[in-house]
């Protein structure tokens, strides 16, 4: 069975993406990761009982889906996505500069979303390993632009 990744928050901060075959074998890579043994261990130490715990504790399902390198207006290069969330799409792009890397100045992930720290750097970690795999691709859209 394929995993799964889920995002972890409480009150609004973002505690990372794990991966599980589920959301409670994620989360309990999550509790280690926090020094705990296991979920019983947190619980014990916080004296919370399961359910006050998974009440604060949110966890989204995330995915990146349809990447693919196309040209915008035959002016730019761009690595376009579509990232879920749960249930929710959101279909964006980033730009490509020239040397076949995710532009820094103007990124769509910084400036028009609102996502956490560790969802952007999960995010360009997969586009940049789409896009290592595909570096003759790049190349042939900027040949192709520059025509």
């Amino acid at each position: 069975m394929e995993k799964k990744l889920f995002e972890f928050t409480t009150h609004g901060h973002s505690y990372g993406i794990y991966a599980g075959e589920d959301k409670m074998a994620a989360l309990e890579g999550q509790t280690a990761d926090a020094g705990y043994r296991d979920i019983a261990d947190l619980l014990e130490a916080t004296g919370q009982s399961m359910d006050q715990f998974l009440s604060e504790v949110k966890a989204t399902e995330i995915a990146i889906k349809s990447i693919r390198i196309d040209s915008w207006e035959d002016e730019k290069v761009a690595v376009y996505f579509t990232l879920i969330q749960d249930d929710r799409k959101t279909r964006t792009l980033e730009w490509i500069n020239s040397d076949g890397d995710l532009e820094v100045a103007d990124s769509h992930i910084d400036s028009a979303h609102e996502f956490s720290q560790h969802l952007k750097s999960f995010i360009r970690d997969k586009l940049n390993a789409y896009l290592d795999g595909h570096r003759e691709e790049v190349d042939e859209f900027f040949e192709a632009i520059a025509a």
